[in-house]
């Protein structure tokens, strides 16, 4: 009866043991995503890959499971990118600047013009804008 017993626990005990794994799967859904997971595929997502391990601390199975871990973590990261870039501020260049104010000066000439100023101021309006226009 004893050893009946004790083969049945032995039994029992190998078989606990040989259960003892760990399964990544690797499935692909419809529109091409990848997913790592410790659950065999469900629905609309087609299996691509399992790696069986005899227990978790298998080194094998370590190395993999970093592996994916960084690769979740590379696609999370490209997921998180910003969808526009702020462009570095770069000042204005001394043409740029110089053409600033002869447009800003031609204008403010025009406005006079319009609004029917003496003839001495319309002339200072023009002389400024021309002075402020010169050398480009």
């Amino acid at each position: 009866m004893r050893s009946i017993v004790g083969a049945a626990l032995l039994l029992f005990g190998m078989s606990s043991v040989a259960s003892a794994q760990q399964v990544i799967w690797k499935c692909r859904d419809p529109k091409g995503a990848e997913s790592f997971q410790n659950w065999p595929c469900r629905g609309d997502k087609r299996e691509v890959d399992a790696r069986y391990y005899e227990t978790p601390d298998h080194p094998e199975a370590i190395r993999y499971a970093a592996s994916v871990r960084a690769e979740m973590a590379r696609r999370n990261a490209a997921l998180h990118q910003p969808v526009y870039s702020v462009p570095r501020y770069v000042p204005p260049s001394a043409r740029q600047l110089k053409q600033a104010e002869c447009a800003s000066a031609r204008r403010e000439a025009q406005a006079a013009a319009l609004r029917g100023v003496d003839s001495s101021s319309r002339e200072w309006y023009e002389r400024r804008a021309i002075d402020a226009c010169f050398g480009l």
